[in-house]
């Protein structure tokens, strides 16, 4: 359905909207987690959802495309302005993060919560900003000038996509909280963590709608609809989700805050910096243009993918008691 509206709107609204919906899911559960007490599940959630557009679904979407063209181009200059906002977001977290690790001390604690809401606003409107920088100012940054303009038809109309979209929302708003309370009988019963649940098990049934659209672009050559999913979709957990979560906590008085595990910041920051360093390479200037494009293959898209199973490996070994669960040092 969001591929039906995209087709109406463009190719960055598209991807955007692709996202926008893609992340209900998380936001959904990321309510009915704190409602249930369960903070320590949430924050993996949203470190969860963020590593699996960057490492699983972009990769997929590298691997999937290269399977059809050698080589692939996107808009470098739109892709650079979301690796920024993923090092603003490791920087927005890992503040509130060494801060408290460090100090030890109930009254930095409570500081802390008042750090981490009010920091929450103001990533919102970074994110806000970037909707017009994206849509409005600088529109043309996160578009391929030289892509095909050969229009394909929708399947569905725009009015019959929006229904079917909110439908789907509505039914998975019911869904959530049945999912949250069957959470301690999975952990039980399967001997895993919460955090393999969290950060693995988790994001990909909530990314599915991402991981199939990033992945069918890419395979028709439409790299900057598909990076727009995938790192778009990372960008929007970080500034709009997480903040969201956090001041959602703050209305049902619970001290959700941007203080993540240690060890869950230092993963960030190696895929952030490993996605920055991919999407650097390959670039130059589109011959007879000013535009900077980089360049993808299959082999980089493996990359990732091979770095998104070492991390879900960690976690699936990790024990699932009580006692030895990072879960503990929250």
């Amino acid at each position: 359905a969001t591929e039906d509206v995209a087709a109406k709107v463009g190719e960055t609204f598209g991807g955007l909207l692709n996202a926008t919906f893609g992340n209900v899911v998380e936001m959904l559960l990321c309510v009915a987690g704190i409602r249930n007490g369960e903070i320590g599940v949430v924050q993996c959630t949203l470190l969860g959802s963020i590593l699996s557009n960057l490492l699983l679904v972009m990769g997929c979407a590298f691997l999937a495309g290269g399977m059809f063209f050698a080589v692939q181009e996107y808009n470098q200059s739109g892709a650079a302005i979301q690796c920024s906002l993923m090092a603003m977001s490791v920087f927005a977290i890992g503040l509130p993060t060494i801060y408290t690790n460090v100090l030890h001390q109930e009254a930095e604690w409570a500081h802390m919560v008042e750090v981490s809401r009010w920091a929450s606003v103001f990533l919102l409107s970074i994110y806000a900003a970037y909707l017009v920088f994206q849509l409005k100012t600088h529109s043309d940054l996160f578009q391929d000038e030289g892509a095909d303009d050969e229009e394909e038809q929708p399947d569905l109309s725009p009015f019959t996509a929006a229904v079917l979209l909110a439908a789907a929302t509505v039914v998975t708003s019911f869904a959530t909280d049945y999912l949250i309370e069957a959470l301690e009988t999975t952990v039980d019963t399967w001997k895993i963590s919460k955090e393999f649940v969290g950060i693995i098990m988790l994001p990909i049934i909530g990314n599915a709608a991402e991981h199939y659209t990033a992945i069918t672009v890419a395979m028709r050559n439409k790299m900057d609809l598909s990076l727009g999913v995938a790192a778009g979709s990372s960008c929007q957990m970080a500034l709009l989700v997480t903040p969201f979560t956090v001041l959602v906590g703050w209305w049902y008085g619970v001290q959700m805050t941007l203080n993540f595990h240690a060890f869950q910041l230092a993963v960030l920051y190696f895929a952030v910096f490993l996605v920055t360093t991919i999407l650097g390479t390959g670039r130059c200037e589109r011959e007879g243009t000013n535009t900077l494009i980089g360049k993808t293959n299959w082999f980089q898209g493996y990359i990732l993918l091979v770095t998104y199973f070492v991390l879900g490996l960690i976690y699936f070994f990790e024990e699932a008691g009580h006692t030895d669960s990072l879960a503990n040092s929250y």
